[in-house]
């Protein structure tokens, strides 16, 4: 598990790594990895609020529906990868906070991610029934 986010997904070799070096009592390591993993779903979990406070202003969508289509999967994908994380989170429960920081972090980015597509489908929602409205 990976620490490095496209827009294809999110990787998350990287946490396998620092569950590794943590059952090693590899405390530099782990802790390294851990903050990374931690500052980089902070980043993208503030990158999503942006947007979504964004689309909540505008109130219009913007895209065209083949690049809503693939948007859309791309964020299921990530909800399902950070719903991996979180399961394998459950196991470290107790553990040292950084797993709990994560997991913490996992959730909030879970939440703004289900939001986002929340925004999106009713902007589609919308525009879909502005295009029949003006058909009619």
């Amino acid at each position: 598990m990976s620490a490095i986010m496209t827009p294809t997904g999110l990787h998350l070799d990287f946490f396998d790594i620092a569950v590794d070096a943590y059952k090693k009592n590899e405390t530099d390591t782990y802790r390294k990895i851990m903050t990374t993993l931690i500052a980089s779903y902070k980043k993208l979990l503030q990158e999503i609020e942006i947007e979504n406070a964004h689309l909540e202003q505008n109130q219009t969508l913007s895209i065209n529906e083949e690049e809503l289509e693939t948007l859309y999967d791309h964020l299921y994908d990530a909800v399902d990868r950070i719903k991996l994380l979180k399961k394998h989170l459950e196991a470290f429960k107790g553990s040292e906070g950084l797993f709990g920081d994560l997991l913490q972090t996992a959730e909030k980015l879970h939440e703004a991610l289900m939001q986002h597509i929340d925004i999106l489908s009713t902007q589609e929602v919308q525009e879909l029934q502005k295009r029949y409205a003006k058909a009619s």
